[in-house]
């Protein structure tokens, strides 16, 4: 209702205990002793509109980005973990009615560790607004392959999507019609979405994803986070439910 903990104590002690005394609270006091906030809904319990309608604020940007459990050295490999955090990216996007109009990607090696570093970042404007997947992983991998240089011991790449918009009203090309081709994709891109959603993320993956080396099983992908504290899995893992002997 806009009453805080310590204005709660306070009107308590002046024998204001329910909505309907706050309702009565004369407003020359509420304007007082309470907050602007509190004041507003004084006004507002008396009939009075006094606060304003909050309006949802997309988001500006989506960025995707964890450190890997031990350095990455392969191009094939990052292209790997890029193709997986471009594919989470799009998701979000998409479940939000949103699109992007810029592609960025940031490779960089750990700073604190010992030996040459190396940081780079690299930014793609899409020719119209796209949430199409296959359209911005091309590009995303792109500017990855532009940006890597053999030799360093990566630890994080990032892909941010930014320039997000609705695409309710498009400005098209005359001459060109590949933005039609892909809208015409979009089922396809739904029933991407609803896969992973019902069967878990990466049910479906783009092939350029899987170029890496996959793991024996023995191995763990480097590019993994460290999950040695990760709480049980009761309801979805079977093999950590308790057993009782």
């Amino acid at each position: 209702m806009g009453i805080g903990y310590s204005k709660t104590a306070f009107l308590k002690r002046q024998g204001i205990n329910t909505a309907l005394d706050l309702k009565n609270y004369p407003l020359h006091l509420a304007k007082k002793h309470l907050t602007i906030t509190g004041y507003k809904t004084v006004r507002e319990l008396n009939g009075v509109p006094a606060i304003g309608k909050v309006e949802h604020q997309d988001r500006q940007v989506v960025m995707v980005s964890r450190s890997f459990q031990s350095p990455v050295f392969e191009l094939n490999d990052i292209i790997t973990v890029l193709t997986s955090y471009t594919q989470e990216a799009v998701k979000r996007i998409r479940s939000e009615r949103l699109s992007c109009k810029y592609v960025s990607v940031y490779l960089m090696t750990n700073a604190f560790a010992a030996g040459e570093q190396y940081f780079n970042q690299m930014s793609a404007e899409l020719p119209y607004l796209s949430a199409y997947l296959p359209e911005i992983q091309v590009t995303a991998i792109e500017l990855l392959k532009r940006i890597y240089r053999p030799g360093y011991k990566y630890r994080k790449v990032m892909i941010g999507l930014t320039g997000l918009q609705h695409d309710d009203t498009p400005q098209y090309d005359l001459f060109d019609d590949h933005y039609e081709q892909v809208k015409s994709l979009e089922p396809l891109m739904q029933a991407f979405d609803k896969i992973n959603d019902r069967y878990g993320r990466g049910t479906l993956q783009l092939g350029c994803g899987l170029t890496g080396k996959r793991p024996t099983h023995l191995e763990t992908n480097p590019w993994l986070m460290k999950r040695e504290y990760l709480s049980p899995r009761y309801t979805t893992r079977i093999q950590d439910i308790p057993r009782v002997y």
